[in-house]
């Protein structure tokens, strides 16, 4: 399990602060990337019930302005998709210093790490599910701009996944426009 400290003026650290009001435990640390941490959690009156909580600690840094837009950016994306092979998430939440997210825990791993033993019919599937996926977010204007094997989850039950929107953008729609002549304004 993973363990945090409790700092010097009383306050848990911030991945405890979001299991606190979710109710989970922390089982370990998925991904550090500063100012992002991922982290395995699983529910305090229920065990077998596995999600996965992102957290991003807020900073006034020019760096941490791009990463807030970007950790916004996704946030924005993941109310509005519902779509089985589009990431999903459960709540989000904005604390003092951190914004967090809770979603779902896929166990398998990326298309990068299955692609080596994976046969031609399980990969034909996958391809078909990644084009529903694509065709869903495209129907609701939204573009990922990083579609890789790297961010395609493969989840138990044998379908991909599309993850990682934090490069994704919502696109305009036509009608946000006042179209005068042939020009668009």
């Amino acid at each position: 399990m993973y363990h945090s400290k409790k700092k010097k003026d009383g306050f848990l650290s911030y991945q405890d602060d979001a299991c606190l009001v979710y109710g989970f435990v922390v089982d370990k640390l998925l991904q550090d990337h500063h100012p992002i941490k991922v982290f395995q959690v699983r529910s305090k009156q229920d065990p077998n019930v596995q999600k996965v909580i992102k957290t991003y600690f807020k900073d006034s840094t020019d760096v941490d302005k791009i990463a807030t837009r970007q950790f916004m950016a996704e946030i924005s994306v993941l109310t509005r998709v519902h779509h089985p092979y589009v990431m999903g998430m459960d709540t989000m939440g904005i604390f003092p210093g951190y914004f967090a997210y809770v979603m779902p825990l896929y166990e398998t791993g990326t298309l990068t790490e299955a692609l080596p033993t994976m046969n031609q019919e399980k990969s034909d599937e996958y391809l078909v599910q990644l084009c529903a996926g694509l065709k869903f977010l495209h129907r609701h204007k939204i573009a990922h701009r990083d579609v890789k094997t790297d961010v395609l989850i493969t989840a138990k039950e044998k379908r991909v996944v599309i993850a990682d929107f934090g490069l994704s953008e919502i696109l305009p729609t036509i009608d946000k426009y006042q179209q005068i002549s042939q020009v668009l304004y």
